[in-house]
């Protein structure tokens, strides 16, 4: 979201007395530029609650995030300790050594440019295997690849003939309440562009041209 935006949202948000979850999980994933500000940067009011997490910049499996609540610290302090007591001190310790002593920085600074080549890659990859008339986001920043397919198909379908092939990819309709992205996918490329990957990229490609041809055939 622009910056301008952010603030203009910030200050709607203030005036109908509606408070702001910000997940700010992708964050840290920012490029080469300066990491943008967050809607919270424009809070003078503590309308807005901050979350963010390390689970997808340094280790899935670290379920640890943080939050800064404004003026709801006591609210969300009382759901916490309703939810749970205790968390994960042993892993809280390793962060707290990993944010303090500088390494994580320097582990922003060699993954970012292996996501934007790993983005680069798949991107190349859809283009040479996915039907004509496929279109693909370019993300000045993290991981997530936007596929846009021909209308013609549905990814509810591709979903399903690539989980039959063991490979997993997420349908657009996941991603909204209503109907509008009935031709859309959502790519990861978080993970090394290994063979492996990149032909499971292609397999989905050969899929969605299967269904092209069958769409075709049925007009």
């Amino acid at each position: 979201m622009p910056v301008e935006r952010k603030r203009a949202l910030v200050a709607l948000l203030e005036q109908a007395g509606v408070p702001l979850i910000e997940d700010d999980v992708y964050g840290d994933l920012a490029g080469d530029t300066l990491r943008p500000p967050a809607c919270t940067a424009f809070d003078i009011s503590g309308n807005v609650l901050y979350c963010s997490s390390v689970s997808k910049t340094l280790a899935p499996g670290w379920r640890i995030g943080w939050i800064a609540p404004g003026r709801f610290q006591e609210q969300v302090l009382k759901a916490r300790l309703a939810a749970d007591w205790a968390g994960v001190p042993l892993l809280e310790a390793a962060l707290s050594e990993v944010l303090g002593s500088g390494d994580y920085d320097r582990h922003l600074r060699r993954l970012k440019p292996r996501m934007q080549a790993a983005v680069q890659a798949i991107m190349a990859r859809v283009e040479s295997s996915f039907p004509a008339g496929t279109r693909v986001s370019t993300p000045s920043q993290g991981f997530l690849l936007w596929v846009q397919l021909p209308p013609q198909i549905n990814a509810i379908e591709v979903y399903r003939h690539a989980l039959a092939l063991g490979i997993g990819v997420s349908p657009g309709q996941l991603f909204t309440p209503q109907a509008d992205l009935p031709n859309y996918l959502r790519l990861n490329c978080a993970n090394d562009t290994t063979p492996r990957l990149l032909g499971a990229v292609g397999q989905i490609g050969e899929i969605c041209c299967e269904l092209m041809r069958q769409a075709g055939s049925t007009d």
